[in-house]
């Protein structure tokens, strides 16, 4: 019955609202493999992951959902973050070159 409830759970958030992605980036849970539809359980491994990469997925949840008005701001906010990423990587390495 429980695995049954978590099933449900996964495909409601298939299309997550804004809210639902922030709450995706802070929570730390069971994760479905799309493949065999099993239920896993977060290893430590995953733990560790997801608290050493949590800015990133709060960054990352700044991206309106992608069934806002077509997916457009969507599309273009992802494209400008990636852009200041690669901006920041670019200096870091060039930082890192001269230093060393």
């Amino acid at each position: 019955m429980r695995e049954k409830a978590l099933l449900e759970y996964f495909f409601e958030q298939q299309e997550p609202t804004w809210k639902q992605q922030f709450k995706n980036a802070l929570m730390l849970g069971p994760s479905l493999d799309e493949d065999d539809m099993v239920i896993n359980q977060p290893s430590l491994m995953d733990a560790l992951f997801h608290f050493s990469l949590i800015t990133w997925k709060l960054v990352f949840a700044l991206i309106p959902p992608v069934k806002s008005f077509g997916g457009w701001p969507a599309f273009f906010i992802a494209l400008a973050m990636v852009g200041m990423i690669t901006f920041v990587v670019g200096d870091v390495a060039e930082i890192l070159g001269c230093s060393l």
